[in-house]
């Protein structure tokens, strides 16, 4: 079946989902179509030879112009960041200090008292808000940590106070963002947050044994979301999947309904292996775990209103040629990078990032060959990538990830994307059609094809 392949049309046998015959029924996708649907082997094969020999009139002329409309996925992928004019996220860290130490934590290895000079600080801001930089109106500052960054509050203060100022000079509307451990939370802080509608996205494993085990400090955290959330605050939280907590998803979205029935958005995401610990902890088993008791989750969610979703869900609903778009990431030391995950010279591979800095003189300085090398890294530059149908959700994976995992796990992440992506499609598609028809998906495939 390459000529399905060839023109990004891909199947999936349905035996993997219900007691039916190896290659009976299909899942038929088309990601730059951002089509997807049921067929029987029979449909297959004719939709494969009008592809060969196409005629006006043939019963697959409907079915294949559908899969071969690329046009829902152009205009995302023509929004690919190709220079710094694209760049509408800044995602400033402040320092490289931390109050906990997180058994997955990527970024331990640059542990440091540095931090953000205000003269730096001011000077990105003047370089990101400007009207010759970007044609783009409204910009997000993302505050997030090579350690914590309410450590350094006043910083943040300091850089939201110069940001309103400057974006109503310039005519730039500005949202914040903040990624945060949730446990410094003072008054002025709280405040901050409130007046600005920033978007707090708290890093909580929300089962008490399970925060103790990775991050520590359950009960101060737990207090802080409380009062952010009575206070009205745009929260969410994001926690992270390990062996440890992988088969309690369910209870975990239980426990938020419970105790904090303000918040409505859920990120659980996988490890990822970026330090030792984290490489020793995953295996094809692990993901397949994260799978069935995500999807569960998901279930049970959406029965609460909470909508539970992770990367690679949020992949799924749009068409990318790089996993991430590339990042305008201003670290500690004043240098920037495409990865705000690497932000210290002692973490791997930091010098590759690096496409900008700060000189002495508080001037932005960017390498624009660098940067177009880093942004030019995508789903293309993959051999292995060329016949996966999940590439164009996938964009060939996290960049960084890449650099530090073997070949071996790689293929077992690979194997997770793909397998998650079916999953996704089939969960979806399964509700539409039973919805529509009233009738158990096993009915619906028997009679179109009897």
């Amino acid at each position: 079946m390459n000529i399905l392949s060839e023109n990004n049309i891909y199947t999936c046998s349905l035996h993997e989902f219900l007691p039916v015959e190896n290659e009976q029924f299909f899942l038929l996708y088309a990601p730059l179509a951002t089509v997807a649907t049921l067929a029987s082997r029979k449909d297959v094969e004719a939709l494969c030879s009008y592809l060969k020999q196409p005629s006006e009139g043939d019963p697959m002329e409907e079915l294949a112009c559908a899969l071969l409309d690329t046009s829902p996925s152009e205009s995302s992928l023509s929004r690919r960041i190709r220079d710094t004019d694209g760049f509408v996220n800044l995602s400033l860290l402040p320092n490289n200090v931390c109050n906990f130490q997180c058994s997955y934590c990527y970024s331990a290895a640059g542990r440091s008292q540095t931090e953000i000079t205000p003269e730096k600080l001011t000077a990105v801001l003047d370089y990101f808000i400007c009207k010759g930089r970007t044609t783009h109106r409204r910009l997000t500052i993302s505050f997030l940590g090579g350690g914590e960054p309410l450590l350094s509050g006043h910083l943040v203060e300091t850089a939201v106070k110069y940001a309103n100022e400057r974006a109503g000079r310039e005519g730039f509307e500005i949202c914040y963002k903040l990624v945060t451990n949730g446990s410094i939370l003072s008054p002025r802080e709280l405040d901050l947050i409130l007046e600005n509608r920033m978007e707090v996205i708290v890093s909580y494993e929300i089962l008490e044994e399970i925060q103790n085990l990775q991050r520590k400090h359950f009960d101060r955290v737990s207090r802080n979301l409380q009062l952010l959330a009575r206070k009205g605050a745009v929260l969410s939280i994001n926690a992270v999947i390990t062996p440890q907590n992988v088969c309690r998803q369910v209870e975990m979205v239980e426990e938020v309904s419970r105790h904090f029935p303000e918040i409505t958005y859920l990120s659980f995401e996988p490890l990822m292996e970026l330090n030792d610990w984290s490489a020793e902890q995953t295996d094809a088993r692990f993901y397949d775990r994260y799978i069935s008791h995500f999807l569960a989750a998901r279930q049970v969610a959406r029965q609460h209103g909470i909508e539970l979703s992770c990367s690679l869900l949020r992949n799924v609903d749009c068409s990318v040629e790089r996993y991430c778009a590339g990042e305008f990431a201003v670290c500690p030391d004043g240098n920037i990078t495409s990865c705000p995950c690497i932000s210290s010279p002692e973490m791997p591979h930091y010098e590759s990032y690096v496409y900008g800095r700060i000189t002495e003189q508080n001037e932005i300085v960017i390498d624009t060959s660098r940067l177009s090398g880093l942004l030019d890294e995508d789903v293309h530059a993959h051999p292995e990538c060329r016949d996966c149908f999940a590439k164009w959700n996938c964009g060939g994976g996290c960049l960084h990830a890449n650099r530090l995992e073997d070949k071996d796990k790689k293929q077992i992440k690979c194997d997770f994307v793909r397998k998650f992506t079916r999953h996704i499609i089939w969960e979806r598609l399964k509700y539409d059609y039973e919805n529509e028809s009233e009738k158990p998906i096993l009915d619906i495939l028997h009679e179109a094809n009897a």
